[in-house]
Parts: C-alpha cells; sequence; structure tokens
C-alpha cells in the first residue's frame, strides 16, 4: 500500500484511535451508545 501511494503520488494518512476508554463507555451505556460515539 505504502509502495503504491508513493508510486502514484498520493497522499496517505494514519489516523490512531485509543479504544481502551471506550471500554467505560460500553460498560456504563452499552455498546449501541459506545457504537455511536465512534461514529461521531
Amino acid at each position: 500500500m505504502l509502495k503504491e501511494t508513493k508510486e502514484e503520488e498520493r497522499l496517505l494518512a494514519v489516523y490512531f484511535i485509543d479504544l481502551a476508554r471506550f471500554k467505560n463507555i460500553n460498560d456504563s451505556f452499552g455498546h449501541s451508545v459506545g457504537d455511536e460515539v465512534l461514529k461521531h
């Protein structure tokens, strides 16, 4: 993927999210609420 991006002169971004804190949301409000938080 990185090689193709460089060859085609395209940009690539990597976004890292620490999901450990979402355990508290899932445990307190349920997985459906945690999923909505991730979407936003």
